[in-house]
Order: structure tokens, then C-alpha cells, then sequence
């Protein structure tokens, strides 16, 4: 059977490939299980491998990883000759086609019509249960843990969206509470470092509820991590502007949040937070702070002769106390 693999969970899409290459047997594992890079696989050799029989019966088992755009540029007549190939799968064969870089329209990959039609297509996504909490909360419970809530959150909130990053930091949680079961919001906060783009959130939420002490705390975060150069940090706080003024615009003309989330390209708690945050400015104000986002980027490309972080700490207090 052909079943294509696709979102931006791969912690649960590695563990369903993983699922399903057990099942080639344990005798004959190595022999009935073929990984194969789609950029660099031989479409013909791939066709002759997905209709040979398995080794000692069995599954014959065949892991391809990013094929979707290796296929969409090979010859018409190649691609064509491996879809009628395709078609043919002997039940002994499982082809699993992995595609981690497919987060939305999975009707786009060459391979999707004849999964949907003949085999299976299986989203993955880390929001597909609810909400990040929620994926957060289901797997802690396989790691032997129990999440709060309000751990989950703090989780979200400094992590990102990142499944492998989310998982890693969870198994780290769930070691460091073995002896209680339970991750709390204080052990999220001691063990896990905010990501820039967390940092960069809370920066601009205390800029609009005139915070400067706040404000410059996380920006001196920002700045200790080195993770992102001055330019870098410029070009996180203007994206964060242009969206806070799209979220303005949509709150004011009375759109949506599937609407708005639709045009931002961002998920529903993201969206939350954007119209939560546009309300703490006005449009003029964010209107001003793209400008001053502008006029900071020629001061740390040479238009000042001042320090990078004082361009920055300039920018961020001058918005901040308006």
C-alpha cells in the first residue's frame, strides 16, 4: 500500500515509520526494509523495488523522504511510468513516502491523488489534536509524565512550534520530574531557555503596555543569546509589527480569526495572541514603529556612527514611551 506522510509533527511521523517497519519482521528486518532519499533515488529503481516480493515472506517495506519535488521536476513520461507502477503495488508492500517540508496542501504532491485513491494519506501536524497543549499534554503521558496546563503553555510560549525541539525539551522535563510524574510551570521555567522568537513576542507586548524596564530586560536577552545578529533582531521586530498592523486592520474592519489567520499564514492561538497584542497600540503607533524599524536598519548598515546596541535599545525604549 502506498501511504504518504506529510505536516511538521516529525516526532510522531518517525514513530509511525518506525511502527511500520516492525512490521517487515524481525528475522528479516534488514533485508524487507529499504530507506531511500527522494532527491537522489532512481525512479525506475524505485519502481522495480516497490514491486519486488519480500525476502522469506513478510512485508517488504520502502521508506522514500522528501520525493514530492524530485517528482515535480523529473521528465513527464518518468513521472507517469512511476504512478502506472505504482498502481500495481503487491499487498506485500508497504511504500511510505515522507514528506516533513509538506505542512499545507498535501493535493499538491504528484503522489497525493493516487494515495488518496488507493492507499492512505496521513497528516501530521502538531496542532492536529487541538492545540500544541494538547500534543504536548498526550506526549508527556508516553514518557511516563503528566503535564500542567500551565506548564504546557510556558512550554509552547518558549519553545515554538517545533516538534523535535518540543520533544527534546519535554524528555528533559519529564527526566527531571520523574520523582513527582508531573511537569510544572517552575521547571519549564528553569530548565528551558526562551527561543528568540518567544523573546521577541514578549519584547514587543511589554513595548505596548509601556513597559521600558521589561522592554530592554528582554531585549539584553536577546542580546546575551547571540542567536540572531542586530539585523537579525531588526528583522524579527518589523515582522512582528507588519503583523501586529495586519491584525489591527482586520480587528477594526471586523474580520474573522479564520480569516486572519488565513492572511497572517499562522495558527489560531497565534493569531489569539496578534489580536490581543494589536490592541495595546493604536494604528498610528504601529504605523511609527515600522518607520522606526526603518530608520534603525540604516543606523546598523552605516547611516549612524552609534553601536548596535544602542540603535537597538534607542528603538526599543523610544517605542516604548511613545
Amino acid at each position: 500500500m502506498l501511504r504518504l506522510l506529510y505536516g511538521d509533527d516529525r516526532v510522531s511521523m518517525d514513530a509511525e515509520v518506525s511502527k511500520r517497519t516492525a512490521a517487515a519482521g524481525d528475522s528479516s528486518a534488514v533485508m524487507n526494509v529499504l530507506r531511500l532519499d527522494g532527491d537522489t533515488a532512481d525512479l525506475s529503481e524505485l519502481a522495480a523495488a516497490a514491486r519486488s516480493l519480500p525476502f522469506f515472506g513478510g512485508t517488504r517495506v520502502i521508506v522514500v523522504r522528501n520525493l514530492g519535488a524530485r517528482l515535480k521536476a523529473a521528465a513527464k513520461d518518468d513521472r507517469a511510468a512511476l504512478l502506472a507502477s505504482l498502481r500495481e503495488l503487491p499487498p506485500s508492500t508497504e511504500l511510505l513516502v515522507v514528506e516533513p517540508d509538506l505542512h499545507d496542501k498535501p493535493e499538491s504532491h504528484p503522489l497525493y491523488e493516487l494515495a488518496d485513491t488507493w492507499g492512505e494519506v496521513l497528516p501530521f501536524r502538531v496542532a492536529a489534536v487541538g492545540n500544541v497543549e494538547a500534543w504536548l499534554a498526550q506526549h508527556a503521558v508516553a514518557l511516563g509524565a503528566t503535564i500542567a496546563p500551565a506548564a504546557a503553555a510556558e512550554l509552547h510560549r518558549r519553545a515554538g512550534d517545533n516538534a523535535v525541539t518540543l520533544q527534546t525539551e519535554l524528555e528533559k522535563l519529564a527526566a527531571y520530574a520523574l520523582s513527582s510524574g508531573t511537569i510544572r510551570p517552575q521547571d519549564v521555567r528553569e530548565l528551558v531557555t526562551p527561543s528568540a522568537e518567544s523573546n521577541v513576542f514578549e519584547l514587543v507586548e511589554a513595548m505596548g503596555k509601556r513597559d521600558p524596564s521589561a522592554a530592554v530586560g528582554r531585549l539584553e536577552d536577546l542580546l546575551l543569546r547571540q542567536s540572531e545578529s542586530a539585523l537579525g533582531l531588526l528583522a524579527m521586530i518589523g515582522r512582528q509589527f507588519r503583523q501586529l498592523i495586519v491584525a489591527k486592520d482586520a480587528l477594526e474592519s471586523g474580520a474573522g480569526s479564520g480569516e486572519l489567520g488565513r492572511e497572517l499564514g499562522a495558527p489560531q492561538w497565534l493569531v489569539g495572541r496578534l489580536v490581543g497584542q494589536s490592541r495595546l497600540f493604536t494604528m498610528a503607533e504601529l504605523e511609527r514603529a515600522l518607520e522606526a524599524v526603518l530608520e534603525a536598519d540604516f543606523a546598523l548598515k552605516g547611516g549612524a556612527d552609534l553601536p548596535e546596541v544602542v540603535v537597538l535599545t534607542e528603538l526599543v525604549v523610544n517605542l516604548t514611551t511613545g
